[in-house]
């Protein structure tokens, strides 16, 4: 059973990446080719976020009261909108429109299939797959950004958008046929509706030392490496790389991120490897801004701390999930991932005030001196 689970879970994944896949390598050059300037640019992202923010926690709760893999359904249902709404926008509101859908889509898929898949396994076997996930789904993300990137050198930078969009509806009913033959809620113990009250969950959580600990170095976490998401394809035209060629860069970014889920499978879950996994993505980005006239430097050092992001979510999931009840584990993911997204928007906002007197590589070098602190602390930790 353990066994199945796993598989189905693997493959729901890599349909889920697949299919959104179409504009990664497009995205930046999409939103410049319809004129959104500095503070746009961010905040289309801001708009993502806040809509996933003050959504998460509400529909993870949902999926502890209904079931993950309604919450699941929906929300890539939600997220194939919004891919749909990106691909006839032509000004900021119309983006911002599509990022709220879309964040709303997210705030539904967030940690819910995860969710699902650990009540009805155990520790190891979700880690197992979680990491197996994050190797095969990187991979099978390169043809769709390649094909993205030659669709939308074609027929211009919208198209990918609505590649995108079909891809994602057609995966949506291809995981829908895969999730049936299987139960949805799965409890150990009876809840009332006072066991699943949101406000309840979230104050046990944030007094609980080690819970909270971890929602801090979340938001931490994810607001240093905002600037790496934003800005790595102007970073890299400024350093003389050619536009066609960002969807090969896609390629190195999605086999290091594939590394590092496949390393993260073999690490032990414990604070020490959390320390080590944010100082490794740290500590390469510290040395662009004194590379940006080396651009094979530049690159290799941008795809040396994909490694590290690419086995972050694992540790982070095994590490957090197993101080929590299968009762509540959708409600308190979300309010985990809640934090990292509230983290992100004060990243994207300090980035874009940073812009106006530093370069985007001394972004870059700030972010990796944060992550390199935030390590330091971590390692401290005594919860394990």
């Amino acid at each position: 059973m353990n066994t199945k689970l796993s598989n189905v879970y693997v493959l729901a994944k890599c349909l889920e990446e697949i299919g959104g896949a179409f504009f990664f390598a497009t995205y930046g050059m999409f939103l410049v080719s319809i004129g959104v300037n500095e503070m746009e640019y961010m905040g289309v992202n801001i708009v993502f976020m806040f809509a996933k923010t003050i959504l998460d926690p509400l529909t993870g709760n949902w999926g502890d009261r209904m079931g993950q893999k309604k919450i699941y359904l929906w929300g890539l249902l939600l997220w194939a909108i919004g891919l749909f709404v990106y691909g006839f926008a032509n000004a900021f509101w119309l983006c911002a429109i599509a990022e709220t859908i879309s964040g709303v889509g997210a705030a539904f898929r967030s940690g819910a299939l995860e969710s699902w898949l650990q009540n009805l396994t155990d520790e190891e076997t979700g880690k197992a797959a979680q990491s197996k996930a994050g190797t095969w789904k990187r991979l099978a993300t390169i043809p769709s950004a390649l094909l993205g990137g030659i669709v939308g050198s074609i027929w211009g930078l919208h198209m990918p958008w609505i590649v995108a969009g079909v891809s994602s509806l057609v995966a949506m009913g291809a995981i829908w046929l895969l999730l049936r033959p299987f139960p949805d809620l799965f409890r150990k113990h009876k809840v009332s509706d006072a066991d699943l009250d949101l406000w309840s969950i979230a104050k046990r959580a944030w007094s609980d030392t080690a819970t909270r600990k971890v929602f801090i170095m979340v938001a931490v976490m994810f607001a240093s490496i905002m600037p790496f998401n934003m800005y790595w394809q102007r970073v890299f035209y400024a350093a003389s790389i050619k536009p066609e060629w960002m969807g090969s860069l896609w390629i190195g970014i999605a086999l290091m991120t594939a590394l590092g889920a496949k390393i993260s499978g073999k690490l032990p879950v414990s604070s020490t490897t959390l320390a080590l996994i944010v100082a490794g993505i740290g500590l390469p980005m510290f040395w662009p801004h004194l590379l940006i006239n080396l651009p094979v430097l530049l690159v290799l050092t941008f795809l040396l701390h994909e490694v590290g992001r690419g086995g972050f979510d694992t540790i982070m999931w095994a590490y957090y999930n197993r101080r929590v009840a299968n009762e509540t584990r959708n409600s308190l993911n979300s309010l985990q991932s809640a934090a990292g997204s509230t983290g992100a928007i004060f990243g994207l906002i300090i980035a874009a005030c940073l812009t106006y007197v530093i370069t985007l590589p001394q972004i870059w070098a700030v972010s990796a001196i944060a992550l390199i602190g935030l390590s330091v602390w971590v390692i401290r930790w005594n919860h394990d």
